[in-house]
């Protein structure tokens, strides 16, 4: 498990961060929802609430935890730009205790309908920058002279 950026720390925090998970199936087959439960807790695990036991989430999550799968957790902040993915493994699933208690009392406070299904956690294993600035530098690396040909072309085309 890697440690994450205080940035993206910071952006989990914000309410107006979009949290995105993705995961896969045995087949492959990825499956994205929207994780407004997700935090990071103190140990640097991701955690997020999963409300209903028979979702393709719950299911995906538990065979790539079975199978030490990886699962994307993408966060984007339209406010700053702020974007990135972390991928990460599975590496708990909890469904009673105090962290859980906690995290069912908040959700019973905005749903008070719903009965979770459980607590997940996910170790982080590796953060991408994917923002435009982020992944502009990123190219800046991997292709010699980037700079020299967007000029280029932007004369061509002009």
């Amino acid at each position: 498990m890697i440690e994450l950026p205080k940035e993206v720390i910071e952006a989990f925090q914000d309410p107006d961060t979009i949290k995105v998970l993705t995961t896969t199936d045995g087949d492959g087959t990825p499956h994205t929802v929207f994780k407004y439960s997700m935090i990071v807790r103190e140990d640097g695990q991701i955690a997020f609430l999963e409300l209903l036991e028979r979702s393709r989430t719950y299911k995906n999550m538990l065979h790539c935890h079975w199978f030490k799968k990886t699962v994307a957790v993408s966060i984007f902040n339209p406010k700053t730009g702020l974007a990135y993915q972390i991928k990460g493994i599975p590496t708990r699933c909890i469904i009673e205790g105090d962290e859980w208690a906690q995290f069912r009392a908040d959700l019973w406070k905005q749903m008070p309908d719903i009965e979770p299904a459980a607590l997940w956690y996910i170790g982080p294993e590796e953060v991408l920058d994917e923002s435009v600035e982020g992944r502009l530098e990123e190219e800046k690396k991997r292709i010699l002279q980037l700079e020299f040909w967007n000029v280029h072309l932007r004369k061509s085309n002009g």
